[in-house]
């Protein structure tokens, strides 16, 4: 029928139907299952459902009448006798049966919902009514007896959640669960029953859900963004509740503020468990102005009306505020700031704006004035300004830069004009008067630099006496000249009023003093005219002193420097003094010498008195003031004849010493010797001096890396004692090349010289297992390091490894009967040895083997090996599988359990698995055989934890087994019951705690000895000692995590610097047990060598220096310590204290006066008046044999230079000094 026929009401409530069916969720089948489509006996329809079911009392469910049922019957899923895993042993099941939907699709739906229906038929009982029972209890009931329906369901692929439980016949009917969401859905069944007449059907199982609605909203906007945020509906029109998200939505309200001129679109998201879809919401936003009037000047309150912006920033409204009208504002009549309003007109989406005016009223600045002279500087015209008005600019006669008014060419009255650049504000006048000045006329003066202060008002106007002084080292109006020199200028400036300040000159002389000569002349040289030594440039003036009389010296009765005394006659000169060396006759002081008889020739100069070393000398093998020593001897008397005025001749002597070479020993050493102490091979005559040569340093050679004969020299430090040589022999240090071997830990002790280097054959073996040169593998394993010293000269210690070879055992030993109890198989893997060359009874084979079935009661036996051939292990026993006595299992540690014997007991782990007839008894033995064979029985207990046996063979393998069988009336196990179980047994090695330690020895102060520490047992070793020394006893702990430790000592930390230190073990632990007080300890002695120490104590020359062990000794650094390392005798350090001491400088002036073109050699070199002064250093030339060093300082007398010019008559002559001079030589 075309809706356009029906009546105008139908169509109504037609399209008011078809809205609501857009708007409201509508309900939808999911998902079904009504069992009708399968045949009868279906367990399993993939991918649909499946099943699984465990029918504890009939292995085959579903074959017939009267049978277990499981699976779909007559279009339902039917349960009957299914007891569920897992099966129990006393009857009945655990319950564990289910049947399992497919992974349904709920996405897209809401409010999906679960309907089943459940029935049940027969006398289910039900165990509890309150809870599901899953698992076999141990008792029945529930066992074979509680019959149950749980349903539960799980959303995507999570835990599962029960919803339904029917607890025997109790709460059948049909079950439904609602409100489920997410994206699977699966559904579990789980049934169980115990007996054929029990019966449970389920059926119509059924899925539905809703799909979602889409909400609906009014329309928001459009807005303005410059509206307050606007609430959004958390409720759409259609009842749909949610929240909203978007650009400008937070906590339920839009904020457009920013978002204008655009669409926005709003998400709306409705609430978990509300069946809606999200949808949209677009708002539109329109641009908002801000209002930005243009900014109005200040204005004068005289001002006209100013009109202001009709429409600001394109957005029209209306002003208001003080003296608006329409759109004009007036400031006539105000006074100060004042805010103006626009308000935009309603249908704008803009701000409102204020616009702020200042308006000033007009004033005007009231100004100073003030008097100046034309002599005054420019004057700031801004000191006559009104404060109020701080800006503007002055105008006039004089006026510069504005502010600044200039009076040089000024007078009287001046008027000058100030137009301020404030607004409002007017122009104004004011006056400065300007006077003429005057200049004072002032003096000069002339004065020496030692005047004192010198008042300057000596120098100033009469007419203008008032005022003050200032220039260089002026104060108070005084000058103080010293320290000034030329001409100073000083400057006056007057107090009185329009007096023009005025400048004038000082000139200041400096003191002076006379350069004076000095000179040095004989006591009988007759009148000494001191006129020879005044200064030429100033000779004017009186002289003083001892026997001065009329400027003329008499040295007659005088000696040494006589001080004379030079008076100037002119001004700013000061008094100066000179020395006259006044010479008496006078014997040289000669030096003497030791000379060696093949020294060379020795310059006689360096026995000279440094005061007057020119001269001649004479003697026994002089030539040229030289001495040859050769063919001298003894002490020689020499003489020396002075060319020096004043001087009388002197002698002295020189001892010539024959010359000696001291007689060296030599030596032979090894490369790996410590560095030898060469002092070993001196002469004692001659003990003193330095070594040199290959490997030699301080005195000290260094073999290593030195091979065959070394030449060595020795140089002394005696006089006339030449150098010698000696030879020492370095011999190679070569290692022995040792063997190695492997043998099992059961062997003979071996014969270590069978891993000797041919080359070596004798020395001394150490290590674990080692007594002599026999090596004993009892109780060791894995390779242990030995070490072998050599006795021959120069071998060098070595090390070689023997590896300890176990045989192969056995571990998870299992017997397992046959069904029918006739034949039992053993079973165990191998461990231990070498894993690719097992054998069991001769056969190679794997890492685990299983015999072939033995009879039940029979024995059994089986030999373990390798290729190593250190077994066999041997492994037997019998079994009965007709026997129910169990002594259960030992829980094995997988390698022997290493077991100190310092314990006082020690225990095992029993599994706790045993099983005894009511007549057996269980109990524990230690023994020697593994696996089920006892052998000798060592110990019994009735626990798993044993005292200590004694004696045990330390390294030997016992074992720990739990036996079972009839009990003998005493709690003891009959060990002849035919029914005997005993446990395969838990290996056992015993071991001595204490550990072994190497021998003592002996070391120097400042080494350090190692003791190696062989320890048995599990790591960590802990192990508590005492270090005893002759003065302190110290305790330590060495903590370890290898069998093999190593123990420092160094005397030095101890304090110990001779003597014995004892180290005596206190306490010792592992990881399994501790002995708390070591008795018998194994004590170590170490014996510390005292290292000798002696005096360097030497006088030497200035400038010498002396070096011991490398490092220089002189004046700066006399003194110090040296320590030669090895270089005592006993192999220790020497220690040498150095302690110099020096002689004085031998230190002489030369200081002669000669007349002009006199010369003087001393030590070859020429002084005169070209080269008057320098320093000569005498080799040698003191007394103490040190070098003299001269200092040379001649003068020289003035010139006698005189004038002879008489006028004689034609014809006459007159001699001089033998020439005649006249009319034809003038």
């Amino acid at each position: 029928m075309n809706s356009e026929t029906l009546p105008p009401a139908l169509r109504g409530r037609l399209l008011c139907a078809l809205l609501w069916l857009t708007l409201v969720p509508a309900s939808a089948q999911i998902w079904t299952e009504d069992f009708n489509s399968y045949p009868d006996g279906t367990t399993n329809a993939p991918p649909k459902w499946t099943s699984n079911a465990t029918d504890c009392d009939d292995p085959s469910p579903n074959q017939g009448p009267n049978q277990s049922q499981w699976g779909v019957y007559g279009g339902q899923f039917t349960v009957n006798d299914i007891e569920g895993a897992p099966c129990c042993a006393n009857g009945g099941g655990g319950g564990n049966n289910f049947w399992l939907s497919e992974l349904i699709n709920i996405a897209g739906y809401c409010n999906v919902s679960i309907t089943i229906t459940v029935s049940a038929a027969g006398g289910l009982e039900c165990d509890d009514s309150a809870n599901p029972i899953f698992g076999c209890t141990g008792n029945t009931p529930p066992d074979n007896s509680h019959d149950q329906v749980v349903l539960d369901y799980s959303l995507d692929a999570g835990a599962f959640t029960q919803f339904g439980y029917v607890c025997g016949a109790s709460g059948v009917g049909t079950f439904n669960v609602t409100g489920l969401s997410g994206n699977t859905l699966q559904i579990r069944v789980r049934a169980s029953n115990k007996a054929n007449s029990e019966f449970y059907f389920f059926d119509n199982v059924l899925v539905d859900g809703s799909t979602p609605a889409t909400p609906t909203f009014d329309p928001i906007g459009p807005l303005c963004e410059l509206d307050a945020p606007f609430p959004l509906p958390t409720t759409s029109t259609n009842g749909i509740a949610g929240t909203w998200a978007g650009p400008g939505v937070a906590g339920g309200m839009f904020n457009p503020a920013g978002l204008g001129g655009s669409t926005v679109t709003l998400s709306f998201t409705p609430n978990p468990g509300e069946c809606g879809t999200p949808t949209t919401l677009d708002i539109s936003v329109l641009t908002g102005t801000v209002v930005t009037p243009a900014p109005l000047p200040p204005l004068c309150n005289s001002d006209p009306p100013v009109t202001l912006e009709s429409m600001p920033s394109g957005v029209s409204g209306s002003w208001s505020g003080p003296g608006v009208s329409g759109n004009t504002f007036s400031p006539a009549g105000l006074s100060g700031p004042y805010t103006l309003t626009f308000t935009p007109d309603p249908a704008e989406c803009a701000t409102t704006a204020s616009l702020n005016v200042t308006v000033i009223p007009t004033t005007s600045p009231s100004l100073s004035s003030t008097t100046l002279c034309n002599s005054d500087p420019p004057y700031d015209l801004s000191n006559l300004q009104d404060p109020a008005f701080p800006n503007g600019t002055w105008s006039g006669p004089g006026v510069f830069n504005g502010n600044m008014f200039d009076p040089t060419s000024q007078s009287g009255d001046v008027t000058l004009t100030f137009t301020p650049t404030d607004p409002c504000t007017l122009p104004a006048n004011t006056t400065v008067t300007v006077n003429p000045a005057a200049t004072p006329q002032l003096d000069s003066a002339a004065i020496c630099d030692d005047y004192g202060p010198f008042p300057l008002a000596l120098l100033e106007d009469p007419n203008y006496p008032d005022g003050s002084w200032s220039g260089p080292q002026v104060n108070n109006d005084t000058l103080d000249p010293a320290g000034l020199s030329g001409d100073i200028v000083l400057t006056f400036t007057p107090s009185t009023a329009c007096v023009a300040t005025d400048s004038t000159l000082v000139t200041v002389t400096p003191l002076g003093t006379p350069q004076l000569d000095s000179a040095a002349i004989c006591e009988d040289g007759g009148l000494f005219p001191l006129a020879l030594l005044a200064d030429p440039n100033h000779p004017d003036g009186s002289w003083s002193g001892p026997q001065v009389n009329n400027d003329t010296l008499d040295p007659t009765g005088l000696s040494g420097p006589v001080e004379v005394v030079f008076t100037p006659a002119e001004a700013c000169l000061l008094v100066d003094t000179t020395l006259v060396t006044v010479f008496p006759d006078t014997t040289p002081v000669l030096g003497t010498d030791t000379l060696c008889s093949g020294a060379p020739p020795l310059p006689l100069i360096t026995l000279a008195d440094p005061a007057f070393p020119d001269g001649t000398w004479s003697g026994p093998g002089v030539s040229n003031d030289t001495l040859d020593p050769a063919g001298q001897s003894g002490t020689l008397t020499l003489t020396f004849t002075p060319n020096d005025s004043c001087l009388q001749s002197a002698t002295t002597t020189v001892t010539i010493l024959q010359e000696q070479t001291p007689q060296l020993s030599g030596a032979t050493l090894c490369q790996n010797d410590a560095p030898f102490p060469l002092e070993q091979l001196e002469d004692p005559n001659f003990p003193n001096g330095s070594w040199s040569g290959p490997g030699v340093s301080n005195d000290t050679l260094d073999p290593t890396g030195q091979s065959g004969t070394l030449t060595l020299t020795f140089t002394p430090d005696e006089a006339c004692v030449l150098p010698a040589q000696t030879s020492v022999e370095v011999l190679p240090a070569p290692t022995p090349q040792l063997d190695s071997a492997a043998l099992c830990q059961s062997a003979a002790p071996l014969d270590l010289s069978t891993l000797l280097d041919p080359a070596f054959p004798d020395g001394s073996w150490a290590g674990p297992g080692v007594s002599g040169d026999q090596f004993d593998p009892a109780g060791l394993n894995g390779p242990v390091t030995l070490s072998f010293d050599p006795d021959s000269l120069c071998a060098q210690s070595t090390t070689t490894q023997v590896e300890v070879l176990l045989p192969p055992s056995f571990a998870n030993l299992s017997i397992v009967c046959d069904p029918t109890n006739t034949t039992y198989t053993v079973s165990f893997d191998l461990v231990g040895g070498d894993s690719s060359s097992y054998t069991v009874n001769g056969t190679p084979t794997g890492g685990s083997f299983s015999s072939p079935p033995l009879p039940s009661g029979s024995s059994y036996s089986f030999d373990i090996d390798d290729g190593n051939a250190c077994g066999p292990t041997s492994l037997t026993g019998s079994f009965n599988c007709n026997c129910s006595t169990s002594a259960g299992s030992m829980q094995q540690p997988g390698a022997p359990l290493q077991q100190c014997i310092n314990a006082a007991s020690f225990s095992v782990v029993h599994q706790g698995n045993h099983n005894l007839d009511p007549n057996d008894t269980l109990q524990f033995v230690l023994h020697d055989l593994p696996g089920t064979q006892l052998g000798t029985v060592i110990a019994v207990s009735d626990s798993t934890t044993f005292p200590l046996p004694q004696p045990v063979v330390l390294g030997q393998t016992y074992y720990v087994s739990a036996i079972a069988g009839n009990d003998l009336g005493d709690g003891t196990v009959d060990t002849t019951d035919l029914c005997l179980s005993v446990a395969p047994g838990v290996p056992v090695v015993f071991y001595d705690l204490v550990p072994q330690i190497s021998p003592g020895g002996s070391i120097c102060p400042d080494d350090c000895f190692d003791f190696t520490l062989t320890f048995s047992g599990d790591n960590p070793f802990l192990l508590d000692y005492a270090l005893v020394a002759p003065d302190t006893v110290v305790t330590g702990t060495l903590n370890t995590l290898s069998n093999v430790a190593t123990l420092t000592v160094c005397p030095a930390i101890l304090g110990v610097s001779a003597g014995a230190i004892q180290l005596v073990p206190l306490a010792v632990s592992d990881a399994r047990c501790q002995v708390d007080t070591i008795l018998d300890a194994p004590t170590r002695t170490l014996t510390v060598l005292p290292e000798p120490s002696s005096l360097l104590a030497q006088t030497l020359c200035p400038g010498e220096s002396l070096v011991v062990n490398g490092n220089t000794y002189d004046q700066n650094n006399p003194t110090g310590t040296e320590i030669f390392p090895g270089a005592a005798a006993n192999g220790c350090d020497s220690t040498v204290v150095v302690a110099l001491d020096f002689f004085p400088e031998a230190l002489g002036t030369l200081d002669p006066t000669l007349c002009p073109g006199e010369s003087v050699v001393v030590n070859g070199n020429t002084y005169d008046q070209n080269n008057p002064a320098g320093t000569e250093v005498l080799p040698g030339a003191a007394a103490n044999g040190c070098d003299s060093i001269v200092v040379v300082v001649l003068d020289f007398f003035p010139e006698a230079l005189g004038t002879l010019d008489p006028t004689l008559c034609p014809g006459e002559s007159l001699v001089v000094n033998g020439n005649t001079y006249d009319e034809n030589n003038p």
